[in-house]
């Protein structure tokens, strides 16, 4: 998994699951379009909107104290738009790992970077826990004060939005 092209095949996950991978950038070198990082790479394919993906690196050991600020959402890496992090922190896990999260975002197959780099406090086996929101939800209702001619009111009621909203009218 040194490229993306060689990335283990995508999990499927759907709005509010998980899944896991694991394996090792022990080996990984700097690839053509990586940015100047030795890279190895997982993916998963989104199966629904999702309003948060939050990707986590708990029990990963030594701990992944750092992660690229991005996925990518195809491959090779020239053809894809960088989706980036909304938040990076490293206290959740309780063992030093860090957890990012994105969104919201589309169905579709997204790849994950692991860096391999001691330095970086990024190196060796590695566990990824990928876990996503319900998918957003709407809905809304009318009432009027007179069928004629009156005035209507229109209550939206929007769940589940990790980024923000916008309401089209």
């Amino acid at each position: 998994n040194d490229d993306c092209t060689g990335a283990p095949a995508p999990q499927e996950i759907g709005a509010g699951e998980s899944i896991t991978m694991s394996g090792s950038s022990a080996g990984a070198t700097v690839g053509v379009d990586e940015f100047g990082f030795a890279l190895a790479w997982e993916a998963f394919t989104l199966t629904e909107c999702a309003s948060l993906v939050t990707i986590d690196w708990c029990g990963s050991s030594p701990a992944r104290t750092n992660a690229l600020n991005a996925l990518f959402d195809g491959c090779p890496l020239g053809d894809a738009a960088l989706i980036f992090q909304l938040t990076f922190e490293t206290t959740s896990c309780g063992d030093g790992n860090a957890t990012q999260t994105f969104g919201p975002m589309q169905p579709g197959t997204y790849y994950i970077p692991i860096v391999e780099d001691a330095g970086l406090g990024a190196s060796g086996p590695y566990e990824i826990h990928v876990t996503t929101s319900a998918e957003v939800e709407a809905t809304a209702s009318v009432t009027t004060d007179d069928c004629i001619g009156g005035t209507f009111t229109v209550t939206v009621d929007i769940t589940n939005v990790g980024g923000g909203a916008t309401i089209n009218y």
